[in-house]
């Protein structure tokens, strides 16, 4: 990636009644394709250490996920999820964006939201950040 700064999405997905096993296997489907858009890194969010008598020594968050990108790319990650979750039974998205010390959180309904309102969610993004 270039010189130029990154930033940090963490992405929540809400899959209502899915089990552990689906949950992790939809948002490692996701974060794949995102990968693919040139994003710095793409990972599992780690939620502390692992329960004592465990293989792992973290506890991976199985519905979360962080994103390092360039800023620029923002729209295209959000444009991705929304049609990412047409294809698949999301019922809702939680992203966080952290520049800094800023932070910015919006949560969107990707069955529902219009071209207009992803417009309008990157541009309030956009904006809580430049502030």
């Amino acid at each position: 990636m270039s010189d130029q700064p990154t930033t940090q999405l963490a992405i929540h997905l809400d899959l209502g009644d899915a089990n552990a096993e689906e949950l992790d296997r939809l948002t490692r489907q996701l974060r794949d394709e995102i990968k693919e858009l040139n994003v710095e890194s793409a990972e599992m969010a780690k939620g502390g250490d692992a329960p004592a008598g465990t293989k792992s020594a973290e506890l991976i968050l199985f519905n979360q996920m962080v994103v390092t990108l360039a800023p620029t790319l923002i729209p295209q990650v959000v444009a991705l999820i929304k049609g990412w979750t047409e294809r698949r039974p999301t019922q809702s998205v939680k992203i966080k964006v952290a520049v800094g010390k800023k932070n910015v959180e919006a949560e969107f309904d990707p069955l529902t939201i219009s071209a207009n309102d992803v417009e309008k969610l990157i541009a309030k993004i956009a904006k809580a950040l430049d502030e």
